[in-house]
């Protein structure tokens, strides 16, 4: 292996691109390292997986039954993992990592004196995981019920929210003003 120690690397003729490798090539950079970058960073990924969903119309949710949230609309999901039909995001070939998750929600029909509980979940390996839990007894006011969380999921696992009330009868599962109440989540390493 050669070593080239140089201060400075310039195109030879003008401005435009300096390549540096060709297809194939791996450029190592060891650790200590720093890369300041002064300019302009193209083509550097931000989060790789993405999803955003909401609800386009209430969901009604008996008492006391702790039932799966169907977020019927997809507003973002960059790698389909998604499905509407069962609430839950599967995590798809290779989108493995740590992920923030994220939802909120509230009921259309308020009452005072109830408890309303919202769950965001995982199956982690055919096992599920709590991510985040938001709780709270009704005032008589629309009350949001909001949770967040990072959890280290594998390609397959999934992903989905719950909720339960004990208002003794059903209540409606509010559909959300556009996007502001829903589920989200993104690759965050």
């Amino acid at each position: 292996m050669s070593t080239l120690k140089v201060d400075n690397i310039l195109k030879k003729t003008g401005t435009g691109t300096i390549t540096l490798g060709q297809s194939g090539d791996t450029l190592a950079i060891p650790s200590g390292v720093t890369i300041a970058n002064s300019g302009t960073a193209t083509g550097f990924a931000g989060s790789t997986n993405y999803w955003n969903a909401s609800r386009s119309s209430n969901q009604s949710i008996s008492s006391d039954t702790e039932t799966t949230v169907l977020w019927n609309t997809v507003n973002q999901d960059n790698n389909s993992g998604y499905a509407t039909g069962t609430g839950k995001y599967t995590v798809p070939s290779g989108q493995a990592g740590y992920y923030m998750i994220g939802g909120g929600c509230r009921y259309a029909d308020d009452p005072s004196g109830h408890k309303a509980r919202f769950w965001i979940k995982a199956t982690v390996s055919s096992s599920s995981v709590d991510i985040g839990y938001s709780e709270y007894n009704t005032s008589g006011t629309y009350e949001t019920n909001m949770t967040m969380g990072t959890i280290l999921l594998g390609v397959g696992d999934q992903v989905y929210c719950t909720t339960q009330h004990n208002e003794g009868g059903s209540l409606n599962f509010v559909a959300g003003w556009g996007s502001r109440w829903g589920f989200f989540g993104f690759k965050i390493n």
